[in-house]
C-alpha cells in the first residue's frame, strides 16, 4: 500500500539478497478495514514491480472484541472455525490471483504461502484447502511457506508447534518464512530441528519489526543480547558508538554528539539544523544494518553448535524443555513430547472460542 518505499527500496537491490515485501493483512484485520479487490491488486502489482519474494493476501479467520487488536494481544482475539475453510480457500485464490499478477506483468516475483491454523489439524487443511485453488502448474511458482501463528498464539509452546507443524504439512518446499519473530529464544526451536534433522536442505527466512523499529525504541543489538539506550547522554552511547565506528557501516564523519543526536532526533529536525538528511540517512540504516548483522551473527552461533542454543535458557526447566526437542524425529516423537513435557511450556494461544469479555474475572 506504501508505494513510495518500493523505488527507496529497488536502490539497494544490488546490496541485498532479496527485497520481500509485506501484503499488510494481519494490519488490516487489526485496525478494523475491510480488506477490498482494489488493495489486494494494487498490493500485487506493487509487491511485482519492487520484490523479489513476497508474502501472500492470507484471509485470517480471527475474530476479535472491541475496534483493533494489538499485534501480539491474545486476550481480546479468538480463532472463528465456522469461517476457516472459506478463509482458507480465499486465502488460495489470492496467491492464485498474485502469481496470474506477476505472470501478466512479466515480474520475476514469487510469493510466500502463508498458513493458517489454531492446531494441527487446521494447519494440514488449510494448506490442502489452499493449495486446491491455485493450478498445480503454478504450485512450482511458490517460493516458500511461511508458519503464521496470528491464530494459534505467541508463546513458547505455540511457537514449537509450528516447528514441527511446518514438517507435517502436505507440500514440497524448500523455503520455511517465520512471520514477526525477532528474538534468538522464538527461533530456537527451528535451529534444534535443523540441527538434529528434521529439517533437510530446509532455507529459513524471518521478518520482525524488533530490529527495524529498534532504533526509535531505543534498542539495538550487541555481545548477544539487547542492548537499551534512553535520550540521556550515558555510557551505552559510547558503548554503542564504539562498536559501530569498527565495521564497515560507520560513515567517517559521523562523531559521538551527532551519533547521539541522530538517535534522539527526527530527519526534518536534523536537516533543518544541519542543511542536508545525508549523514543522518546513512547513520540511520547503519545503525540498524550493524544491529541486524550482530542479531544473525548470533543466530548463526548457536546454527552451528547446539551448546550456544542451551546456552539462550536462564532457568534448568527450560533447559530440559529445549533439550527435549533434539529428541523429536517424527510425528509419534511430538506426540509424546506434546502430552508430556509439553504440558509445562509457556502458552499464548489464541482461543478456539468467541471471547465476549476481556475482563480479569470472566476469562476464567
Amino acid at each position: 500500500m506504501e508505494k513510495s518505499f518500493g523505488p527507496v527500496m529497488a536502490n539497494y537491490k544490488d546490496s541485498v539478497a532479496e527485497i520481500m515485501s509485506d501484503s499488510g493483512g494481519l494490519q488490516l484485520i487489526t485496525q478494523g478495514k475491510t480488506i477490498t479487490p482494489k488493495i489486494k491488486k494494487e498490493v500485487y502489482t506493487t509487491q511485482g514491480t519492487y520484490s523479489d519474494t513476497c508474502l501472500s493476501f492470507d484471509e485470517i479467520p480471527l475474530s476479535f472484541s472491541g475496534d483493533s487488536s494489538g499485534r501480539n494481544d491474545v486476550s481480546n482475539r479468538w480463532f472463528d472455525p465456522e469461517r476457516f475453510r472459506e478463509c482458507a480457500e480465499k486465502s488460495g485464490r489470492n496467491v492464485a490471483e498474485q502469481i496470474q499478477t506477476f505472470i501478466d506483468m512479466k515480474s520475476e516475483s514469487k510469493p510466500i504461502f502463508i498458513v493458517q491454523g489454531n492446531d494441527y489439524d487446521t494447519y494440514m487443511r488449510w494448506a490442502e484447502y489452499g493449495l486446491s485453488q491455485i493450478p498445480k502448474e503454478h504450485h512450482k511458482l511458490i517460493e516458500g511457506f511461511a508458519m503464521a501463528g496470528a491464530c494459534l498464539g505467541t508463546g513458547t509452546l505455540e511457537d514449537i508447534k509450528r516447528a514441527f507443524y511446518f514438517t507435517q504439512l502436505p507440500i514440497d518446499t524448500k523455503r520455511l518464512h517465520l512471520l514477526g519473530v525477532g528474538s534468538i529464544k522464538r527461533i530456537a526451536p527451528f535451529l534444534i530441528f535443523s540441527q538434529n534433522g528434521l529439517y533437510k536442505d530446509l532455507e529459513i527466512s524471518y521478518d520482525s519489526t524488533t530490529h527495524s523499529s529498534g532504533i526509535v525504541m531505543g534498542r539495538s543489538y550487541l555481545n548477544n543480547k539487547i542492548c537499551f539506550f534512553t535520550k540521556e547522554f550515558d555510557n551505552s552511547y559510547h558503548i554503542l558508538y564504539n562498536a559501530f565506528k569498527n565495521t564497515t557501516y560507520f560513515p567517517e564523519e559521523l562523531t559521538l554528539e551527532l551519533f547521539y543526536e541522530i538517535l534522539n532526533s527526527p530527519s526534518k529536525g536534523f536537516k533543518e539544523k544541519y542543511g542536508s538528511r545525508v549523514l543522518f540517512i546513512k547513520t540511520f540504516i547503519g545503525f540498524l544494518s550493524f544491529t541486524i548483522a550482530n542479531f544473525i551473527s548470533h543466530i548463526e552461533q548457536c546454527f552451528v553448535n547446539p551448546k550456544e542454543v542451551i546456552k539462550l535458557t536462564k532457568k534448568s526447566k527450560e533447559r530440559n524443555v529445549f533439550n527435549s526437542l533434539y529428541q523429536i524425529r517424527n510425528y509419534d516423537d511430538f506426540l509424546s513430547w506434546e502430552r508430556n513435557i509439553g504440558k509445562s511450556v509457556k502458552s499464548r494461544k489464541i482461543s478456539g472460542r468467541k471471547i465476549e469479555s476481556t475482563e480479569i474475572e470472566d476469562l476464567f
